[in-house]
């Protein structure tokens, strides 16, 4: 019976060391995390939290991370594509305009 009561007090103890260790592993991360969150920014455009892995820069004072500015940068890159084929199409609606005016003369 006593050999009982100390094997389960054995294994309390366990237990309780096991939990304070992970409290301490937990406020460890904790103070890890505030110490660098000045080295974390989030991108303006798509909310990530950039840090290290996402390399991120700085515009005005928002960050933009590098997968957003890659985007951007194909888009201003084609952008002159996008303004031809729009004026191409105000042409094509013109000509058809005036020639249905003609037409109804």
């Amino acid at each position: 019976m006593v050999e009982e009561k100390e094997k389960g007090a054995i294994e309390e103890t366990a237990k309780r060391e096991k939990w304070i260790e992970a409290i301490i592993e937990g406020k460890k991360l904790e103070s890890y995390a505030e110490y660098k969150t000045k080295e974390m920014h989030i991108c303006f455009l798509c909310e990530t939290i950039c840090y290290k892995r996402i390399p991120v820069k700085k515009i005005g004072n928002k960050y933009i991370c590098i997968n957003c500015l890659k985007v951007l940068k194909e888009l201003i890159e084609n952008l002159e594509i996008w303004e031809s084929e729009v004026s191409i199409d105000r042409d094509i609606e013109r000509q058809i305009q005036e020639e249905v005016k003609e037409s109804r003369k």
